[in-house]
């Protein structure tokens, strides 16, 4: 049971199987059967299923420091990530009855395709009144990235009888959204005991719940960021070390 040929999204497994034959309506335009239903022996399939992903991350950082009397340090820095990921993905079936009736085999071949970039800064101050102690604090603001996906699908079927496999390949698809990553900042504190050793206690915390998904689908984004809040958490970590 489900929609209709005609009313199923362009890009799902359901369409590009209904015109190739791997599936068709039965008695009604929302009632479906597969390929296997034509086998008049058991239905013995073997898959295989290769998925190979790539890509790669890097950042372009500016990075100004200044410090007054060796006391009290400050530092920031802009980032500029770039992104690029690719997948894909090949799956094969094939029909190990000795004699089919109907159903040889079939594929689905998948590309994906992401890239984009961010902005994003880091400040941080460190203050040292004295050699055996200073405190500091640094602010990672949120990552804005911009990204857009390209993706296209092909599938393909092979039937008894039939000299040439039915084919179907989408137009490629683009979809831009934005990504914001998490705010997060770090208390630190340390204390010398000359050279006998130290004493540290860093306090941090982070806010995954400020996660956010922009994408062209109002209605769409506003469910994933709901889930997102549902899930994550406020989360704090608090250390404590030494070394003697």
């Amino acid at each position: 049971q489900g929609n209709a040929i005609n009313k199923l999204p362009q890009f799902s497994y359901s369409k590009l199987a209904s015109l190739i034959g791997l599936i068709d309506t039965f008695h009604s335009d929302t009632n479906y059967i597969d390929a296997s239903q034509y086998e008049d022996t058991f239905f013995n399939t073997e898959q295989s299923d290769y998925i190979h992903y790539r890509g790669s991350s890097y950042d372009f950082s500016f990075t100004a420091a200044a410090n007054y009397s060796n006391k009290i340090f400050i530092g920031a820095t802009l980032l500029i990530p770039v992104l690029s990921y690719h997948s894909n993905r090949y799956f094969t079936e094939y029909n190990k009855v000795s004699s089919p009736y109907f159903y040889q085999s079939s594929s689905l071949y998948e590309q994906i395709h992401t890239m984009g970039y961010g902005v994003s800064a880091n400040f941080g101050i460190i203050f040292k009144p004295s050699d055996s102690y200073r405190t500091g604090l640094a602010i990672h603001l949120p990552t804005f990235y911009s990204l857009t996906d390209e993706y296209m699908d092909s599938m393909s079927a092979s039937y008894v009888g039939l000299p040439y496999a039915y084919s179907v390949t989408t137009p490629t698809g683009i979809s831009k959204y934005q990504l914001i990553t998490p705010f997060s900042f770090e208390i630190g504190n340390s204390v010398y005991f000359n050279k006998s050793g130290f004493i540290s206690l860093d306090y941090s915390l982070t806010d995954y719940r400020s996660v956010m998904l922009s994408l062209e689908d109002l209605s769409e984004s506003q469910i994933q960021n709901q889930n997102v809040q549902s899930i994550f958490n406020l989360v704090s970590v608090l250390k404590l070390g030494g070394e003697t």
